[in-house]
């Protein structure tokens, strides 16, 4: 059977439809790289706000920022350093100064799950995984 240029130009392109189909299939509509949306996240002992310009987080006995916005890799995951300010039991005075300490700030997000771990840099000690939900609640046990 011979076959002729025209044969071979529709045979081309239908190769190159389907493997066109097959990149946009195997594409994962699930990526997430880039920036994380604003909004709430929350666990068990963590609350984490982020905005645009970073994050705000609330733990048991301990505040939180990271002043960069959170942006994922190809893996899902980011690294941000920040600070991290331990709280006490009893009233805070009004002209008490809570002191930061350095901090790294690790996580992973897979859908609507978020695990997060806090290195505390001057401590060398690794608080964590927290595992967050967005759109969840925070369930706080503040100390007393």
């Amino acid at each position: 059977m011979m076959v002729g240029p025209k044969d071979m130009r529709r045979s081309m392109t239908s190769v190159t439809a389907l493997a066109a189909a097959l990149v946009i299939g195997c594409s994962s509509s699930d990526d997430v790289t880039g920036p994380v949306a604003a909004g709430a996240w929350g666990g068990v002992g963590i609350s984490l706000i982020a905005t645009e310009q970073g994050a705000q987080l609330e733990f048991d006995c301990a505040l939180g920022e990271i002043s960069e916005r959170l942006v994922l890799d190809p893996e899902g995951g980011f690294t941000l350093d920040g600070t991290f300010t331990p709280e006490h039991g009893g009233p805070i005075r009004e002209d008490e100064v809570l002191e930061s300490e350095p901090a790294t700030y690790a996580g992973v997000i897979d859908g609507d799950q978020m695990t997060l771990t806090i290195h505390l840099l001057e401590r060398g000690t690794i608080s964590g995984p927290f595992a967050l939900e967005r759109e969840g609640s925070a369930l706080l046990r503040k100390c007393l």
